[in-house]
């Protein structure tokens, strides 16, 4: 169980900075 947390909690990190990155994308775009 403990390691799933630690599992869910790096893809929540990866989304993120993938998120982060669209966002610079669309920002730059305009």
């Amino acid at each position: 169980m403990e390691m799933a947390k630690q599992m869910n909690i790096r893809l929540d990190e990866v989304h993120a900075a993938l998120l982060d990155k669209m966002v610079e994308k669309l920002k730059s775009m305009e």
